[in-house]
């Protein structure tokens, strides 16, 4: 069981890594993402996919240490317990609130608190609800949070070493 468990963890990471790899490789020009609808999509669908996988991860982290799964927000303070995560814990949290907002863009807010991602919720790029993506912020942000994604990387892959 332990095998298959850890196999899991090293496709999520795979997967993971294949975003990252995606992101780096189509954020090298802020001019032509934000003159191209399509590589925007296409950059904001796999950074969506990025985040969601860091959620799986760290949901699985959770379970695999006998707590209970909670949201997001709370998993991240969780596993904080088990894998050294201070130094990126808030880029965590806020990979998850831009997450949220390049999906649903609509009542977000409130639950984030992060003036970054609050404020991309302005601007350029009209999305639903009638609120606008600040393209050029999330470009920024999601640009600066890559360290943060292959740092969490490396710190699941040290833990998985020890645990496996």
């Amino acid at each position: 069981m332990l095998a298959v468990r850890k196999e899991r963890y090293n496709q999520k990471l795979n997967e993971l890594k294949d975003r990252v790899v995606f992101l780096e490789s189509h954020l090298s020009w802020k001019e032509e993402f934000l003159s191209n609808r399509v590589l925007k999509k296409a950059v904001y669908k796999e950074f969506q996919e990025a985040a969601e996988i860091i959620s799986d991860i760290i949901a699985m982290i959770v379970k695999d240490c006998n707590f209970s799964v909670e949201d997001d927000y709370k998993n991240i303070e969780i596993v904080s317990n088990f894998i050294n995560i201070e130094s990126i814990k808030n880029e965590l949290k806020s990979i998850n609130g831009l997450r949220n907002i390049l999906v649903h863009p609509y009542g977000c807010e409130s639950k984030m608190g992060y003036e970054v991602v609050h404020s991309i919720v302005v601007g350029n790029g009209v999305r639903g609800g009638g609120q606008r993506i600040n393209d050029s912020l999330a470009y920024d942000s999601i640009t600066s949070f890559l360290p943060a994604i292959k740092k969490f990387i490396t710190l699941v892959e040290e833990w998985l070493r020890k645990r496996f």
